[in-house]
């Protein structure tokens, strides 16, 4: 198990992973401790990524900070077949251009992956999957 997934994300694909540092930050920006912040943000949050609106919890910066540090705990992506090192300011120019001016719901679906693999762990499929075929349960426990 592991607490990092790597997602198609932007212009290429990243590794995404909410360290214990970025999980401080997460809950001082969020006003609230990761487990409470996993509970609202995963509200609502429903098989293949689905979600019913009157169900939903989250707050802009649960979606936005969430993106931004798991991309700097993350480290890494590979853009055009390149490792690209991801550092802050990266983090935040990626969220700005690719998630700030899109439908809310899109960055949602992200933070939910996210906090799943930071809270519940991850296991890597043995081949590479889009974030659309990766199940609510990141685990593969029935």
């Amino acid at each position: 198990m592991q607490n990092s997934v790597d997602l198609e994300f932007a212009d290429g694909t990243y590794t995404f992973k909410l360290g214990m540092r970025q999980i401080c930050e997460l809950e001082e920006k969020c006003k609230c401790g990761i487990g409470e912040l996993a509970a609202r943000c995963l509200a609502g949050y429903y098989g293949d990524l689905g979600a019913e609106t009157s169900d939903l919890k989250f707050g802009v910066y649960d979606v936005v900070e969430t993106i931004r540090l798991g991309l700097i705990g993350g480290k890494i992506g590979i853009v055009n077949e390149k490792e690209v090192t991801v550092k802050p300011h990266d983090a935040k120019a990626l969220v700005d251009r690719y998630v700030m001016e899109q439908p809310l719901i899109d960055g949602w679906k992200l933070a939910c992956i996210i906090l799943l693999a930071c809270v519940h762990g991850y296991e890597a499929p043995k081949k590479k999957v889009a974030e659309s075929q990766i199940p609510l349960d990141l685990t593969g426990a029935e």
